[in-house]
């Protein structure tokens, strides 16, 4: 269920993150995903991954160590999947490119932090997507 007030919840998190730099475990496409899951169901997906990992590798260890193989694969986990075309706004997407990362629905477009900062990706590019919320 999608907690009252969600909207803005989530538009305060994107805004408080366009300044914050890229952080291996603290200020990353899964942590935001994350958070972004907390501000709309008041459910926090990482739980105990929260502080255990701060470089792509040891992410890379803790994601296996989770049960998955991929970021979709730890979506997957904890969020039912649903078809790209699906996808409303506060919803995880999987990203596609030179490298696969998770971003959230805010409409046409899906927002993630990146080591260039807050990012924008055409919603066309998921190759999953995940609901939150019902």
């Amino acid at each position: 269920m999608r907690l009252k007030g969600w909207e803005q919840r989530l538009y305060a998190l994107t805004v408080d993150a366009i300044g914050c730099p890229h952080a291996w475990g603290q200020h990353d496409c899964v942590t935001f995903a994350a958070d972004a899951v907390r501000e709309i169901t008041g459910r926090d997906p990482m739980g105990d991954l929260r502080g255990t990992y701060d470089t792509p590798l040891s992410a890379a260890r803790v994601m296996k160590q989770a049960g998955a193989d991929n970021l979709g694969d730890l979506a997957g986990l904890h969020l039912p999947e649903v078809a790209p075309s699906e996808a409303r706004r506060g919803d995880v997407i999987l990203s596609g490119g030179d490298m696969e990362f998770l971003a959230v629905c805010v409409g046409r477009t899906a927002v993630a932090p990146s080591e260039r900062g807050m990012i924008h990706v055409p919603m066309a590019q998921a190759m999953r997507a995940f609901r939150v919320g019902d």
